[in-house]
């Protein structure tokens, strides 16, 4: 139920298109530009890379229907996409949007990417725009002494976050020991700007307190959603048809770039964890390119007869074990990834947007969700429905989720238990709960050390069938153990 404390409603209006990849958001964010005069900007940081169309599963320019698409298919392959790039790229097409009349449609994005550009201090986003802007000026490196830019020169992650603990503990267990990049950006902060990261957070935090709302905009959000079983169908099917419209030319693209990056010395070609490495759809099918070079593709893909080169691709994908093998891992890391985004949107981005309700929706930040696991209902779940909410949420500045066709969580998947959390939010920025946990129980394929939980993810990790799996099998190993032990006990009495 609502309860606005606004009596008007004459800020600017953006809406975000959530949900996993590969469900459908940027055909619904077409099918609403058309209707409510809007635009998109595009918040997917691999679609932001030049070609690769496939790779990064951009929509196809036939079936954009006309409708522009801002900050996407710029950036080259040797450039890092950094988030304060992203924050005034997006900032400045939501301006030239409202500035002409129209409404932004952000589609996808991660929490972190939708926090710097649709709320207000809920990161050291601004600190590290402040750190970018002293680097393009060229005055970041001479503000941190001899000592302070081997540290942060140096590939020793370990030594990075130790130096961030060191200095400033609070800010250290805000992140993850795995988040290499903002533990090194929270570290420029305080070395940049003789400040601890903490203390700038915690004031930005009691000016959102302040204000009673964190968005900077009149938002809606619309988080697509599709169950599990049949996405999982529609992931794996996108990646055969992807190497059909053109994945195996990209291959052989990125590839050829790829070495030629590693004879340059590039050491994030070896890392593949930045810029345009970081893609799903390329990594996975190294094993195949270092072994048999490009040779057999390039055969393939100058087939002139379009047929012929459909059947040699279907051959490919389903006869050469290598092949396939890659294709099977890209799958796999897909399917990985889509629930990683839907945990990131139930357990980050939900409770965040509770306290909007706590406060009254000052700028409204709720989350409708719509139904795309039955895609020959799309028209009705996903179509019909979004433009509803929509003019709705337009015309009032609010959505009157009251009347059932509006509900925040549609009637076909009200059996899902928890969909968008209702956690208490009142303590979830809190510094207190900047805490890491490590589990002995669970711990990483890798490196067999215990895997580490920061905040509130313990408390969700416990509850998690991964944690009460391994806590089953580890009592039945033991047990195992014991039964083995007693056995030869008596086999020598």
């Amino acid at each position: 139920m609502l309860d606005l404390k606004r009596n008007d409603n004459n800020g600017k209006k953006v809406i975000s298109i959530i949900g996993t990849t590969g469900v459908g958001k940027s055909q619904l964010s077409i099918e609403l530009a058309k209707r409510i005069n809007g635009e998109i900007i595009n918040a997917d940081s691999m679609q932001m890379y030049k070609g690769l169309d496939q790779i990064t599963n951009k929509h196809p320019i036939e079936e954009r229907e006309n409708i522009p698409h801002h900050v996407m298919n710029h950036v080259n392959w040797d450039e890092q996409y950094y988030i304060h790039r992203f924050q005034k790229e997006c900032n400045a097409a939501m301006e030239d949007c409202w500035n002409r009349g129209k409404i932004p449609i952000i589609v996808g994005g991660t929490h972190y990417y939708l926090q710097s550009t649709l709320f207000n201090n809920k990161t050291i986003g601004s600190n590290e725009e402040f750190v970018k802007k002293e680097e393009d000026d060229g005055n970041t490196r001479s503000k941190m002494t001899e000592e302070q830019l081997k540290i942060i020169d140096s590939d020793d992650n370990e030594l990075i976050f130790e130096k961030l603990k060191e200095i400033d503990p609070i800010i250290a267990n805000k992140f993850h020991p795995n988040d290499y990049r903002r533990i090194k950006r929270a570290l420029e902060v305080s070395f940049v700007r003789g400040v601890k990261a903490s203390t700038i957070y915690e004031e930005q935090r009691k000016e959102s307190l302040n204000s009673g709302t964190s968005l900077k905009y009149d938002t809606l959000f619309f988080w697509i959603y599709s169950e599990m079983e049949e996405l999982d169908q529609r992931l794996d099917e996108r990646v055969d048809k992807m190497m059909l419209n053109g994945g195996v030319k990209e291959l052989i693209d990125l590839y050829k770039f790829y070495l030629e990056e590693k004879r340059r010395g590039n050491e994030s070609v070896e890392k593949m964890d930045v810029g345009i490495w970081q893609v799903i759809g390329f990594k996975e099918f190294l094993p195949y390119l270092e072994k048999n070079g490009t040779n057999d593709l390039l055969d393939i893909n100058n087939i002139v007869n379009l047929e012929e080169r459909d059947e040699a691709i279907r051959k490919l994908i389903n006869e050469d074990k290598e092949f396939s093998k890659c294709c099977d891992e890209m799958k796999l890391k897909t399917r990985r990834y889509a629930r990683k985004q839907v945990k990131w949107i139930r357990n980050l981005l939900g409770p965040e947007l509770q306290e909007e309700e706590n406060n009254g929706f000052v700028k409204f930040g709720k989350i409708f969700v719509l139904d795309a696991t039955d895609l020959t209902k799309w028209g009705q779940r996903v179509g019909e429905r979004g433009v509803n909410i929509t003019n709705e949420f337009l015309s009032k500045g609010y959505v009157n989720d009251n009347c059932a066709e509006l509900a925040a969580i549609p009637t076909t998947l009200c059996h899902i238990d928890n969909l968008i959390k209702k956690n208490d939010t009142s303590s979830l920025n809190k510094v207190e709960n900047w805490t890491h946990h490590e589990c002995e129980v669970c711990r990483d394929r890798e490196t067999n050390k215990p895997i580490v939980y920061v905040g509130e993810q313990w408390d969700i990790h416990l509850k998690s069938k991964k944690h009460r799996f391994n806590l089953n099998r580890g009592k039945r190993k033991r047990e195992y153990e014991e039964w083995l032990k007693k056995s030869k006990k008596e086999i020598i009495e």
